[in-house]
């Protein structure tokens, strides 16, 4: 800098003192020690001014009530920081456990299971020491602690490999939020929020053959708490090769034969619909898929289509 600026110095021992470094000087400063303002150190120090480092997100932002999380905290201007003592703490608790180091804009806060903090919101504060100075940063959005996520049960039981089964998910403490993930095995989705006991989940397409699968509920897309005790069976999808009777009365009572490949999903998994008329059950035989006609309304021919459904 082109300008000499004069601060007192303060001695914390005998070959120690401290200097409060004063705003408004250029990047580069150099800095010298005097015991009379007019003799100075022989060999100064070069101090470096550099951007004030930010919290801009942290990941996840949800986490269990009791249950361990590990949160990982992105930090603009982090660099000439990295070398320094990082610890993390939930809001205001008081509370700092170690942080580490991941990449030059990311630290991991790790947040142990002793945390009992049910359904409440805080920053995380990422402190930053040299032994001399601290200084905290407050993340600009809350994180939550919520209530662990508990699944009763799951139906259908069954789905076809190409995706797209609606799974009727019922439990307690589910939420409407973003961040909440149903998995598959290793695959997952988005899931629907119908109430705090009950979520859809839509099954993904499964190209690793037929396969039974854990059905897992996450809150925050990093951990999956919450599994069901009944697995998911992908199986292959059923294919309609041949269909025997295609004429029958207006009356009903004719018995539709479908014929095909993967049709063996049990007797009550599969239902018929003609036109738009209701659904009824189809009979399973090993020689197919029997679907009995219903009355049609009016007595004028009509062209139906034959829709099977798996439940």
């Amino acid at each position: 800098s082109n300008s000499t600026i004069i601060t007192p110095a303060t001695r914390l021992g005998w070959n120690l003192a401290s200097c409060m470094a004063p705003p408004g000087l250029d990047t580069q400063s150099v800095v010298s020690l005097s015991i009379n303002e007019e003799s100075y150190s022989d060999k100064p120090i070069e101090f470096s001014y550099v951007v004030e480092p930010q919290i801009s997100s942290i990941t996840p932002d949800i986490g269990v009530s009791g249950s361990a999380v590990e949160v990982m905290v992105t930090v603009q201007d982090l660099e000439p920081f990295l070398h320094f003592n990082l610890t993390c703490s939930f809001g205001g608790s008081g509370v700092f456990e170690h942080a580490s180091v991941r990449s030059k804009s990311i630290v991991e806060c790790p947040f142990p299971a002793k945390y009992n903090t049910l359904d409440s919101q805080a920053p995380i504060v990422l402190q930053i020491s040299d032994g001399v100075n601290t200084r905290q940063l407050h993340s600009p959005g809350m994180f939550t602690y919520r209530k662990k996520v508990v699944i009763a049960s799951i139906f259908p039981l069954m789905g076809t490999i190409r995706g797209g089964t609606r799974l009727v998910v019922k439990g307690s403490n589910f939420a409407s939020i973003t961040n909440m993930m149903c998995t598959f095995g290793s695959k997952a989705s988005r899931p629907i929020f119908v109430a705090d006991d009950e979520v859809h989940c839509l099954s993904p397409e499964w190209k690793g053959g037929p396969r039974a699968v854990n059905v897992g509920i996450s809150i925050n897309e990093v951990q999956y708490l919450a599994h069901s005790e009944s697995s998911f069976e992908y199986r292959r999808h059923p294919v309609i090769t041949d269909t025997e009777n295609r004429f029958g009365g207006a009356g009903g009572g004719t018995v539709v034969l479908l014929k095909g490949l993967s049709l063996d999903w049990g007797a009550d998994q599969y239902s018929c619909q003609f036109g738009d008329l209701p659904h009824y059950p189809a009979i399973y035989s090993e020689d197919g898929l029997a679907c009995p006609s219903p009355p049609l309304e009016g007595d004028a021919p009509a062209d139906v289509t034959v829709t099977l459904f798996t439940a």
